[in-house]
């Protein structure tokens, strides 16, 4: 059973809550909802480096039924605590690390279908987004092109939701380097505040190196 997803402003206990309504919100907020969820934090090796004046993230694990248990990375900014960025991700390689780990067409439909779900969703709150991309050809899963689409919104000033996903079967080595299979849905609602980032953030030219 495919359970509906909920935009919701105040902070209900749902596990398929999608939250957009960040704005005036603090982190320790979206904590308190994991917690009355019952989600486990998640724990990765992995480093953290960003441009922004935020903390590491506050990573926790949500059950899925038929794609990959979604991680939920919460962000806050260093001076206060407020919420900087929420990112939601459903991706393969947080589970399984194998370079050339294919899936069935089935999971391929189904991490097609949560997408397109999001999308109407948010589209229904904050009108449509500005696209790239299309899922309309599944022959592109096994080939190097694959399957991609992003979508974006501007809510205002300050906040914006961006999404993006990305399939393919297709696996190839040369060498040291590898094209491997992807399996990944990313959203992303982001909370700018300049005046936090002038004096922190790297130049265009440190990040480009």
């Amino acid at each position: 059973m495919v359970l509906s997803l909920f935009l919701l402003s105040p902070l209900c206990f749902s596990q398929n809550i999608i939250q957009t309504e960040i704005q005036g919100k603090k982190l320790n907020d979206f904590i308190q909802l994991e917690n009355r969820l019952e989600n486990k934090l998640f724990k990765t090796d992995e480093n953290y480096v960003s441009v922004k004046p935020v903390f590491k993230p506050v990573i926790f694990e949500r059950k899925e039924k038929d794609i990959p248990n979604l991680l939920v990375f919460y962000y806050g900014y260093k001076k206060d605590s407020a919420i900087a960025e929420i990112l939601y991700e459903w991706d393969v390689h947080n589970f399984d690390k194998g370079e050339n780990v294919k899936k069935a067409i089935a999971f391929n439909k189904a991490m097609i279908k949560k997408y397109l779900e999001l999308i109407g969703e948010v589209s229904k709150k904050y009108g449509k987004s500005i696209r790239e991309g299309n899922l309309d050809n599944l022959d592109l899963l096994n080939s190097s092109e694959g399957l991609h689409r992003s979508d974006e919104w501007k809510i205002n000033d300050s906040i914006s939701i961006s999404a993006n996903i990305d399939l393919s079967e297709h696996y190839e080595r040369q060498g040291m380097m590898a094209t491997v299979p992807t399996h990944k849905i990313r959203l992303y609602v982001m909370n700018e505040r300049e005046e936090e980032d002038a004096g922190n953030a790297l130049s265009k030219e440190k990040i480009g190196l």
